[in-house]
């Protein structure tokens, strides 16, 4: 039980880490920024497509079927597209992940780590 209350308790301890740490804001800003900007993209330009050709693929059916595969293919367009979403955001935030991983352990202003993040493991992800 402790050990979930310890993690429940990991976003607070993130956000008094990153008020404290104002240096650490860039490397959470720039891949959410980059994340909107796709994912504003992705969506207004694929979600166009998507229910341009959805109508035409149900233009010549029965009215209860075409509503029924409507919603079925746009159900799956937009699970589609958060996929595609989930797998860009895992590429373009990469880069940032390894620096928010090891600055907190390389600033040494009083931050402690926990177990799971020890000074060893801090060494190792440097090297």
């Amino acid at each position: 039980m402790y050990a979930f209350l310890c993690g429940a308790g990991c976003p607070w301890r993130a956000i008094r880490l990153l008020v404290r740490q104002p240096v650490l804001w860039r490397y959470v800003a720039i891949p959410v920024g980059l994340n909107l900007l796709v994912g504003v993209v992705l969506y207004t330009t694929l979600l166009l497509a998507g229910f341009h050709l959805i109508g035409v693929l149900v233009e010549g059916w029965p009215a209860w079927i075409a509503w029924l595969l409507r919603g079925l293919l746009v159900i799956t367009l937009f699970v589609t597209l958060g996929y595609v979403l989930v797998r860009f955001g895992v590429v373009l935030g990469a880069p940032f992940y390894r620096k928010n991983a090891v600055k907190p352990c390389t600033l040494g202003q009083g931050y402690k780590a926990h177990a799971v993040l020890s000074s060893q493991t801090c060494d190792k992800i440097a090297v």
